[in-house]
């Protein structure tokens, strides 16, 4: 197991949440599939459809352990970051319902 520190300064262990994590999916997130960052942290979606030129089309909130929440926007495909291959915490998946 890989166990890294977040921007929160909480330490994680990255492989157990990603073994709950199902790829991000905008139409099964629009269809209410619960959505959560790489790291596990709820988010909540407010739009689908934002006209924004660098393709950043989905825009919500992140909620951190804390309480703290954050308004942040994503690609289509739920990329955090516009740069190919770049993975962020803040990458979008939808939660594995089963658990698994």
């Amino acid at each position: 197991m890989k166990t890294e520190i977040n921007i929160d300064g909480v330490i994680y262990v990255r492989k157990e949440k990603q073994e709950k994590l199902l790829p991000f999916d905008i139409e099964k997130a629009k269809a209410g599939a619960k959505v959560v960052t790489r790291e596990g942290r709820d988010v909540v979606i407010y739009d689908y459809s934002l006209n924004d030129p660098n393709r950043y089309v989905i825009a919500g909130k992140v909620i951190y352990q804390s309480g703290t929440e954050r308004i942040e926007s994503w690609t289509r495909g739920g990329e955090y970051s516009n740069i190919p291959l770049k993975e962020s915490p803040e990458d979008l998946f939808l939660l594995n319902p089963k658990g698994e």
